[in-house]
């Protein structure tokens, strides 16, 4: 939806979980894990027209994706922050844009505590998100919540098992948050769809996203 080219992975530099080289599978997957964790940080941080109460005082939220995750490998903030912070921040603008229409705050909160009162701590693989918060499309199974496809006859589906891009997320320390609008079966170019209505782009709310 919103251009996310701020922080991506370089891909061409993270090794397989397997073989130490990088698969044609795992570039994928990590290249669209680089897209979804960078669209949370990367466009509700940049909404403007939104008013200056809008914004939200907790300055994690000016955090690119990256920035975020290397301070959570040098302990600088806890994962339970960003969470803390995201549904802020979420709070504040998800009315006028209507962005993520699923959310798991609560969940997103408890795996962030959980992971925090364990004491784990980032693997050496440099993909590893470090308890990062992320939303994925509504177009991909996150177990426990709603999968709709933007369309009615799913309204009510929700997924029994994840999908293995969000699984291997959260293998590496993802920690979802939300699932973000779409259009229906992702076959439009923009996120208007009959079961959650239209995401507006932060830039001009008369807009489709």
């Amino acid at each position: 939806n919103w251009s996310s080219s701020e922080a991506c992975f370089n891909t061409s530099l993270v090794p397989g979980p397997l073989t130490g080289r990088t698969g044609a599978c795992e570039r994928v997957l990590l290249g669209v894990a680089g897209e979804v964790q960078s669209t949370l940080w990367l466009n509700f941080r940049k909404a403007v027209n939104l008013g200056e109460d809008a914004v939200a005082s907790n300055e994690l939220i000016t955090l690119s994706a990256v920035d975020a995750v290397a301070a959570l490998r040098k302990g600088d903030i806890k994962s339970s922050e960003l969470v803390e912070a995201a549904a802020a921040r979420i709070e504040a603008v998800e009315p006028k844009l209507n962005a993520l229409p699923i959310l798991a705050l609560d969940q997103a909160q408890d795996a962030a505590r959980k992971r925090e009162s364990a004491g784990l701590k980032p693997s050496d693989h440099p993909a590893d998100l470090a308890g990062l918060p992320i939303a994925i499309k509504d177009l991909i199974d996150v177990k426990g919540l709603h999968t709709t496809y933007g369309c009615p006859l799913y309204k009510d589906n929700i997924a029994t098992k994840s999908d293995p891009l969000v699984t291997l997320l959260e293998s590496r320390g993802a920690t979802v948050i939300a699932k973000s609008n779409s259009p229906e079966f992702g076959m439009l170019p923009v996120s208007d769809n009959r079961v959650f209505g239209a995401t507006a782009t932060p830039y001009a709310h008369n807009r489709t996203s």
